[in-house]
């Protein structure tokens, strides 16, 4: 082919290399003259296109999964917009009464806990795939935070025998610049995983606590269960997307806390002891 081609562009060659490794070569060929213009040989240029060919390799899997994340976020929303009345309308059939037999009392309960499950996955993968617009305003912190325990308490991952201890700085009438529904899914999240980590009961402990960075002030949030906590060696994993150790759940929640609270410009991070449980901690900056 090199004897009889005049010219060639961008050939691609698999080589194998005395250590055993796998290159990709690419050369181009032209016919070299002399001054009159009678060819008097060809030049060859070779170049290692690698790296090139593994980034354009990750691009091509970019693309397709953000085409698959797209369809994924808009069959995601056909489903919750029904979903949602479906809760709705369970939710109006429970509170009328007129289920006789506790068996089928029992059914809904299921049918009800199970859509409510559902429709918080729905909104955890939305809030993957979606880009996080924040709209910040002026809020306090601790009503948005009693807002959420009320919630949790009454939804039916709740344990009677749970016991809630709140740590509350004394001084704390705390605002910040935040946007309250997304700030509301982090705390749910936070609270509700440390519930489920406790399923025969145990305390859960909610602490508020101000402090000075540099001239600025601060607010140190602690959420801390009493549970089972989380395995040393899986340190640094648990904000992946779609890692979980839970049976049931896709392993969202807390890669959707992650997300928003670094679009925030906030920090967070855990602390954990087998056995002992485990205590996610949020470091805010305060307003006036």
């Amino acid at each position: 082919i090199i004897k009889q081609a005049k010219s060639l562009r961008g050939v691609e060659l698999k080589i194998e290399t005395k250590s055993g490794r796998q290159r990709i070569i690419g050369f181009n060929l032209s016919e070299l003259k002399n001054d009159s213009g009678e060819v008097i040989g060809k030049t060859m240029v070779f170049r290692d296109i690698t790296n090139i060919k593994k980034m354009e390799e990750k691009l091509k899997i970019k693309n397709k999964l953000e085409a698959i994340g797209e369809l994924a976020a808009i069959m995601a929303h056909e489903l919750k917009n029904p979903l949602t009345s479906i809760c709705g309308s369970i939710e109006v059939l429970k509170e009328s009464g007129t289920f006789e037999k506790k068996r089928d009392q029992e059914l809904i309960n299921v049918i009800f806990k199970e859509s409510e499950r559902l429709s918080r996955t729905l909104g955890e993968f939305l809030t993957f795939t979606g880009e996080t617009y924040v709209k910040k305003e002026k809020k306090e912190i601790l009503k948005i935070l009693e807002e959420v325990i009320s919630l949790v308490k009454n939804s039916r991952d709740f344990n009677s025998n749970i016991t809630i201890d709140k740590q509350y700085d004394p001084k704390d009438f705390s605002f910040a610049f935040l946007d309250e529904k997304q700030i509301k899914q982090v705390f749910f999240n936070l609270v509700l995983n440390a519930v489920q980590a406790m399923p025969e009961g145990g305390i859960l402990t909610l602490k508020t606590e101000r402090y000075l960075r540099g001239d600025l002030n601060y607010m140190k949030i602690s959420i801390k269960d009493t549970g089972k906590g989380i395995d040393p060696s899986l340190k640094g994993k648990i904000f992946e997307p779609f890692y979980t150790s839970k049976e049931k759940g896709i392993g969202l929640g807390l890669t959707v806390v992650k997300k928003i609270i670094e679009k925030h410009g906030w920090e967070i991070d855990y602390v954990s002891e087998p056995e002992k449980g485990c205590e996610f901690i949020i470091h805010l900056p305060l307003t006036r």
